[in-house]
């Protein structure tokens, strides 16, 4: 048999061959099939950026108590910066600085940890960094564009950067030889054995200034799981945990 000729399209990418089109039927597989005869197939072009038919998105992915999202991505290593839609909801006051951390690096430093906590002195809600209220918020449940960065480079990081909407705080962090250890964990949800809960509507990656991924919250139709969809990287996604996410409806 011959292989299958190379086959181009501005701006798209073959997404399997078949036997029959309209609609697309009878997918080839070239590690098993073999032709016996002569055979037409019909590429199925799918637009580069643009969701495989499996997955549906949907309006935001919700992590619950217990839940984190870890899709491969290490500190210094594949990503030094995350922009994400998000929104924390079901927060108590009496978890006063507890961890809703979005993303976490592994281990106990503190460093690497952003979220939503309760600051008791000031009886606010507020965005922190290190243990620290960096930004206290009327409405903790509010949904907020919130751009997490460090901001130097290996092996030495002189601090991070936190925007949440149009709102910059900047600080200097005092690193130990532990802080920022290439190759930690970076979860782009993860949540604790709380009451609140997390919503991510989208998602960027970016690593020295390019942006290597962008998540998309989805449902697979097939299977019913919620997940995100890099569609830079073109890989599905779901919870780390034992227990699959929820997701809001479909996006129309």
């Amino acid at each position: 048999g011959r292989a299958l000729a190379a086959t181009e399209k501005k701006n798209h990418i073959v997404d399997g061959w078949y036997r029959e089109k309209d609609p697309y039927s009878g997918r080839w597989d070239g590690g098993t099939d073999i032709v016996s005869s002569d055979l037409t197939l019909y590429a199925k072009w799918r637009e580069i950026g643009a969701l495989p038919d499996e997955y549906v998105p949907v309006e935001y992915l919700e992590a619950l108590a217990g839940q984190k999202l870890s899709p491969g991505l290490k500190t210094l290593e594949n990503v030094d910066r995350i922009v994400t839609d998000i929104r924390f909801t079901n927060m108590k006051p009496g978890d006063a600085l507890s961890s809703y951390q979005v993303p976490v690096g592994s281990g106990s430093n503190a460093g690497r940890h952003w979220g939503m906590a309760y600051d008791p002195a000031a009886k606010k809600y507020g965005y922190y960094l290190e243990g620290d209220i960096w930004l206290h918020v009327d409405d903790p449940g509010a949904r907020a564009a919130v751009d997490f960065e460090m901001v130097g480079g290996a092996p030495e990081v002189q601090g991070c950067r936190l925007t949440v909407g149009e709102e910059e705080v900047w600080r200097s962090i005092a690193h130990k030889e532990a802080d920022y250890v290439k190759g930690s964990e970076f979860s782009l949800m993860n949540v604790g054995s709380y009451a609140a809960s997390v919503r991510l509507y989208s998602a960027q990656v970016y690593f020295g200034g390019v942006k290597t991924a962008d998540y998309v919250p989805c449902r697979n139709v097939k299977t019913g799981e919620f997940g995100v969809y890099d569609r830079i990287g073109e890989k599905f996604f779901a919870s780390a945990s034992e227990k699959g996410f929820t997701g809001g409806p479909d996006c129309p």
